[in-house]
């Protein structure tokens, strides 16, 4: 019987459409979507899109899988998070699975979203509903 190292080097070279992530996870993911930056040394710096997360790893949505290293620091800007990352799958389809190297860090948020209702931002005028041009009107038959 293989031991959990052999199947750990196993899948070291395996592509994500081959192997089961899902029940590796130490901890349950959550679904996001929200921009990224993957920095590493010495000037290596790519933007990409956090898909899901947890206390313990990632799913992100990169250009290119074969550009990013292998250990990098993820910053998501509008949360103020910061995490050291190795990558542990990569998929066909542009996505890799990262486990975080260390508990994830809270940093200042780089940026703020700010959500303005319909119609409602300063430089907008006020918003007046037009009556309606035509009333229509139903009638069921008895």
């Amino acid at each position: 019987m293989p031991s959990s190292a052999d199947s750990d080097a196993n899948m070291a070279g395996a592509n994500a459409a081959d192997v089961d992530f899902s029940d590796r996870r130490g901890a349950p993911r959550k679904r996001i979507l929200k921009a990224g930056v993957i920095r590493a040394l010495p000037d290596f710096e790519a933007t990409c899109v956090v898909r899901d997360l947890s206390e313990g790893g990632a799913k992100l949505k990169v250009k290119d899988t074969r550009q990013v290293p292998e250990h990098f620091q993820l910053t998501i800007e509008l949360d103020g998070l910061l995490a050291k990352c190795e990558v542990m799958w990569r998929s066909d389809s542009n996505e890799i699975g990262v486990r975080f190297e260390a508990p994830a860090v809270a940093i200042p948020p780089a940026r703020k979203q700010v959500i303005y209702p319909p119609m409602a931002r300063p430089d907008m005028p006020e918003y007046k509903p037009r009556p309606f041009e035509r009333q229509t009107k139903v009638v069921f038959d008895k």
